[in-house]
Order: C-alpha cells, then sequence, then structure tokens
C-alpha cells in the first residue's frame, strides 16, 4: 500500500501513526549522490554535523555489473519542522512550501553559562560546575539543580537490589560543557562526568547530551558510558528540591499513586532477617513517573526509587547470579542460584535515553499518556526512493481522529482481523477502537460524535472483538456508561 503510494508522489512523505495530531520536530535522514557537494538549504530543515556513505536503495534500476562505488551515497542526518499533522496520515512534504516554527530555538554561549531557550523551556547550564537550571515560561516555575549522578556498589542480584554497607558511593566530578549542535529547530549540549572508581587506574568518562527542540514543552537527555565496574548501580537524580511523600507512575493501563517516606533508606533496616525482605523504595514503572511536579519518561528504563528529595530513574545495576542468599535486602533465596554472568555487562558501551517535563505542562492523565506516546514514536519521515513497508493501510479518507472527550482515553485504533479468534465467524466491521476512562469517577459518553465519523458501531466489554449482536449495536443517541478505569472495545465500519 505504501510502495503504490509512494509511486504517485514523487518527493518526501510523512507518516504520522500517532492518533493526535504533531506540530513539532522530527529526525530525517537525506541521501545524495556522491558527485553532489552541496546539502540543500531549506529553512525548514536542520542538517546535523557529519556524514556516512550507504548503499543506494537495492530496489535501484541500475543493472548490478556496475562497481559498488557507483552505486555509493552520502546520508545525511538531520531534523524536520512539520506543522499541524493531521492523526493517522501519510502525505508528501512539499519542502519548498514548509514553514519555520514560531518560536524557533536560540542558544547562547556566554561568559559562564550555555542557555537554550524555545519561548516555552529556558535552559541554564553553567559551564564551571554542570549545574543546569530550567525555567518554565508558561508558569514561571524555576527547577534549579535539575539533575544529578549517583553510583554506588551493589552486591544484589537479578530479583533485589543490594546496597554495599561496607563501601561508598563512588565519586562523580563535573569536567566540561559544551554546544555541538544548534541551530533554529534542535539545540544540543554535551556535558562530561567522569566517575572514579578505586580499583581503576582511569576514571569512566560519563556523557551527557541535553537537548531543546522548537515547540516541546520538554528537555530530552542521553547518557552514555564504557561499562567496566562489576557489581554497581548507577542513577540519574532529578533533584525536586522538597521531600518527595507520594509519585505517580505509569503501569500497564493506567495510572497508579504510592506512598512513599522520604526519610527513610534501605539501609536502615539492613541486615534482613532470615526469609525476610526488607521494603525498598524502588517502584515500577512502564514509561513514565511524577514527584513533586516533576515529570519523567523513560525509554525502557522501568525501575525508579525515591530518595529523599530525589526522584531516581536506574540506568544500569549490573549483577552475576540470579538469585543471591546474601543480598543483604533478603535473607534467602528467591529462585534458584544460576550464574548469570552477562548481567553485568561488562566492557560495553551503555545508553540511556530519558526526557524531562513540568508537570504542569501535562496536568492530566490523558496529557501525558499523549506526551509520551508522541515523544516515544513521533512521525517518520520517508524519502520517496527509499520506500518504508508499513503494515497497517490508513485510508485516505478518514485521516482525521474523532473527537473523543477529554476523560477519555484512546488505547488502541486499528484494522480488524477477519476472524473472530473464538467462533471463527468472519467479521464485517473496517476497525477497531478502544478507550479507557482515565477518571476516578464513572463517566457517560455520548455516542453521537461517533458517528460523524463512521457509519456503524458496535461495543463490547474489556478486550473482546466479538461478531455482531443486535444487543450490542449503537446508535447516535446510545449513552455507555464506563466505570474508572474500565477499558471497551468499539467496532467500526466506514
Amino acid at each position: 500500500v505504501m510502495n503504490d503510494y509512494l509511486k504517485s508522489h514523487q518527493q518526501p512523505i510523512i507518516a504520522n501513526t500517532l492518533t493526535t495530531s504533531y506540530t513539532g520536530v522530527i529526525p530525517i535522514t537525506w541521501r545524495k549522490n556522491k558527485e553532489e557537494t552541496d546539502l540543500p538549504d531549506y529553512d525548514c530543515i536542520q542538517f546535523k554535523n557529519g556524514s556516512k556513505s550507504v548503499l543506494k536503495n537495492p530496489f535501484t534500476t541500475e543493472p548490478l555489473h556496475i562497481p559498488q562505488a557507483h552505486l555509493t551515497e552520502i546520508e545525511y542526518s538531520g531534523w524536520l519542522w512539520v506543522n499541524d499533522l493531521s492523526p493517522l496520515t501519510i502525505k508528501p512534504v512539499d519542502i519548498d512550501k514548509a514553514i519555520q516554527p514560531i518560536h524557533p530555538v536560540c542558544c547562547e554561549i556566554l561568559t559562564s553559562c550555555i542557555k537554550i531557550d524555545n519561548g516555552k523551556l529556558s535552559i541554564c547550564i553553567n559551564t564551571d560546575n554542570g549545574i543546569i537550571d530550567i525555567v518554565n515560561k508558561t508558569t514561571d516555575e524555576t527547577f534549579p539543580n535539575l539533575f544529578s549522578y549517583i553510583d554506588e556498589p551493589d552486591v544484589g542480584d537479578s530479583y533485589n537490589r543490594g546496597p554495599d554497607i561496607n563501601k561508598t558511593t563512588y565519586p562523580i566530578v563535573f569536567q566540561s560543557a559544551k554546544v555541538i549542535e544548534t541551530g533554529l529547530l534542535v539545540s544540543t549540549v554535551e556535558i562530561i562526568h567522569h566517575i572514579q572508581y578505586p580499583e581503576k587506574k582511569e576514571s569512566t568518562v560519563l556523557k551527557t547530551t541535553l537537548t531543546l527542540k522548537a515547540n516541546d514543552t520538554h528537555c530530552s537527555g542521553t547518557t552514555k558510558w564504557f561499562n567496566t565496574q562489576p557489581h554497581h548501580r548507577l542513577q540519574i537524580a532529578f533533584n525536586t528540591n522538597q521531600p518527595i511523600n507520594s509519585i505517580l507512575a505509569e503501569n500497564h493501563l493506567h495510572e497508579i499513586a504510592r506512598p512513599v517516606f522520604s526519610n527513610y533508606h534501605i539501609t536502615d533496616d539492613m541486615p534482613a532477617n532470615r526469609l525476610k525482605e526488607i521494603m525498598g523504595q524502588t517502584t515500577p514503572i512502564q514509561r513514565y513517573i511524577s514527584a513533586n511536579h516533576h515529570l519523567v519518561l523513560t525509554e525502557g528504563l522501568t525501575e525508579a526509587e525515591t530518595n529523599k528529595n530525589h526522584l531516581c530513574i536506574t540506568l544500569h545495576r549490573g549483577f552475576d547470579v540470579l538469585s543471591s542468599d546474601s543480598t543483604g535486602t533478603r535473607g534467602g533465596h528467591a529462585g534458584p542460584p544460576f550464574s548469570t554472568p552477562s548481567g553485568q555487562y561488562l566492557n560495553k558501551s551503555l545508553e540511556a535515553q530519558w526526557h524531562w517535563a513540568p508537570l504542569s505542562n501535562y496536568p492530566t492523565s490523558k496529557l501525558r499518556h499523549e506526551w509520551a506516546n508522541t515523544t516515544l514514536t513521533p512521525p517518520k519521515f520517508y524519502e520517496f526512493q527509499h520506500p518504508p513497508s508499513i503494515s497497517t493501510p490508513v485510508s485516505p479518507h478518514h485521516q482525521k481522529l474523532l473527537p473523543l472527550p477529554e476523560e477519555l482515553t484512546c488505547r488502541a485504533l486499528k484494522p480488524t482481523f477477519h476472524l473472530d479468534l473464538k467462533t471463527h465467524h468472519k467479521i464485517s466491521w473496517d476497525g477497531v477502537l478502544r478507550l479507557q476512562n482515565t477518571q476516578s469517577i464513572p463517566f457517560r459518553f455520548n455516542c453521537t460524535p461517533l458517528f460523524h465519523w463512521a457509519s456503524q458501531w458496535e461495543h463490547s466489554r474489556g478486550l473482546e472483538q466479538s461478531v455482531e449482536t443486535s444487543s450490542s449495536l449503537l446508535d447516535a443517541n446510545s449513552i455507555l456508561l464506563i466505570k474508572p478505569g474500565e477499558l471497551i472495545t468499539l467496532l467500526f465500519r466506514f
């Protein structure tokens, strides 16, 4: 489907698979032949420094006997500004008519500070000590000394962490901060710290990149290092400047609030008694967690912890056994004592990605969920000569999502299967929409707006995709009572 679409549009395209509209910056790659020397100059595109040689598209029509060197192109990466891209849309990009953002990113290098501002957030990185201060320009909130790193010995296993109470944390020293990318769309600062392990002659370089994009109400970070130290835990600790008494974390389908004790530390009760396990301050998360006006989104990092005023995300914890009876936090085994040496990730380059935002920018669970989707899966840019494969065709007649009330969150929107998996009866519906009530109170959903988007609808509770029955068919006057946290499935036909 995508290939046929591309053949009729001799220009790059953008595919927005989100169920919300998108305005902002998206990553792109741009290829050109080796004999071309200049990059195209467009106001809506910002290219990164550097390039790499790549083979031309394998679908090229050039004969295979041409030497490989003649088939080589130069690939550049960069950023493209898109404005008000409709949900579930595949559209060609007219680069010549594209516009600049209303509030471009401004980067200033001052005497002892690097300042980045996009009209929504203002970030100041002190080049003398590496301290980062952020101002939310929408609300005038200030977030001083945003984050630091904590690296400490750990003798835990795959189940539990185990602080080594006989050792102290490893010192982490700031080294430098510099701008590595700047432009109207994106600015990035690289911050270098050194970790000194007592057993090592050379320190470990901890490299952080902090990025601010046009229109974003959050900043994005990447932490990289080459891991040579066994049995340790590295965390990024966000400073909330006040004791943390509760957190709000995303779970599988909703959010959950958990109380915490700001003055408690797990070492207070170590070692654990036999066959007992000490309660820690760690908590599982799916993608994001918030505390004291801070909101943190991670990419695959699912352990968080509170430590007095700090909201911490575990970047790495090394262990070499599945279950140990000497963690100090659990008085016995939790499973078989199998050796897992690869759990240390020794002599490997590691990378962690995270995003930070003021909680006031995303005050509801619906907005937080949409922010997570938009940040982790932004629209994709494709050049015509390098067509992607796409498994879910999008109807060109239905490129806009139906209006939904703030109280409901869209959990899925996709084509239906051809057969009901339980009854093996044929399903004649075009697609399925799943909605969840993200409130703590019941919600009465008026179905009238649904019929402005599709002609027929059927509903069921939970995740079931049932065969059409008269009792579950909806009409424009139907009202569904959705319980707190409840998920409903709606089948539709255009």
